[in-house]
């Protein structure tokens, strides 16, 4: 009868709390999520401990994923473990250190499969979901992070071999459907919100602010500000990243102006000036670059400068015929 029931555990895995439970075992290392990358594995031994911390500066971070690989010397001993998972953990988990005390949250047998996953929310507001390889625990408040998990014999009378059955954890984040824009706009450091005027998809929005959320996708950005004109900008947002754009407004940029005399061409990086162009003056970004004028086919001359925001210079090729008395 006991082994009819015990399948249905893993689709039935209880999110209950018993506060206050001591939890022993050999402390075989930590799970530290604080990127958006996958952490390495750690292995867990039968009665060995495994504490998992999240340290990710994240606003789109909704929970996270403990990814567990269990190997066919583990699975031949079916329904025989099971993990149990402890929140509010006290003290730190620190290697040295064998005994703790915690509230589990969490148990789960360890399933017929290479590997499954639970998906920890932070909040009960969250869209993560369980399918076929995973299970969504009961929220667990970052606060209440490390968290440790253990593995323990559900099953009486195993044999030696089942002792040294083991199953490896790794870590990652959950992201909310959603990504971040920030904007930098230089010089704009005694700019009031009246000065600068941003729209994000033809809506005008509050500037300034440390980000704003968006959905993923393409969005487009109108920067406007009293001294410098506007600005238009298409950008990429993922989920769980920041977007940044940088903007130079067209009056803190350095202005370039060309004086036009037939037969000379201005270069510009190695880039050559249009007529248009040198008729018209063009801005370019703040400090070093390299000015060239070519006669025909021959460059005559290269000169490096430095141009600093607000700068308005005036490039022209003096041409001068010097006679000296021997």
């Amino acid at each position: 009868m006991v082994k009819n029931i015990l399948p249905l555990l893993f689709l039935l895995a209880s999110p209950f709390l018993i506060h206050g439970e001591n939890v022993v075992g050999s402390m075989n290392g930590l799970v530290i999520v604080e990127t958006g990358q996958e952490t390495s594995p750690v292995e867990i031994g039968l009665e060995d401990l495994a504490a998992v911390d999240y340290l990710y500066d994240n606003p789109f971070v909704q929970g996270v994923e403990l990814v567990f690989s269990i190997p066919e010397s583990t699975r031949n001993f079916r329904n025989s473990f099971a993990l149990y998972l402890y929140r509010a953990v006290s003290p730190r988990p620190d290697g040295d250190m064998s005994q703790y005390r915690g509230s589990q949250f969490f148990m789960q047998i360890i399933p017929y499969t290479a590997e499954f996953s639970l998906k920890i929310p932070f909040a009960r507001d969250h869209t993560l979901r369980k399918d076929a390889d995973s299970v969504v625990t009961a929220p667990v408040g970052a606060e209440d992070f490390p968290l440790l998990i253990t593995m323990l014999p559900i099953s009486k009378g195993l044999p030696d071999m089942a002792r040294r059955s083991a199953v490896t954890v790794r870590a990652r984040p959950l992201y909310e459907n959603r990504g971040g824009l920030k904007i930098d706009i230089e010089g704009s450091g005694g700019d009031t919100a009246e000065d600068v005027r941003i729209r994000i998809d033809g809506a005008g929005v509050d500037w300034p602010r440390d980000y704003y959320p968006l959905a993923p996708g393409f969005h487009n950005v109108e920067i406007e500000n009293s001294a410098g004109g506007r600005r238009d900008f298409t950008i990429a947002v993922e989920a769980g990243k920041f977007t940044e754009i940088h903007h130079i407004p067209e009056a803190a940029a350095p202005r370039l102006n060309f004086t036009p005399r037939e037969g000379v061409t201005y270069l510009l990086d190695g880039k050559e000036i249009t007529p248009e162009e040198a008729v018209a003056g063009m801005t370019c970004e703040p400090g070093t670059h390299v000015v060239g004028i070519r006669v025909g086919e021959s460059l005559l001359l290269t000169e490096e400068y430095t141009l600093l925001p607000g700068e308005n210079i005036t490039i022209s090729l003096d041409a001068r015929i010097l006679l000296e008395k021997n």
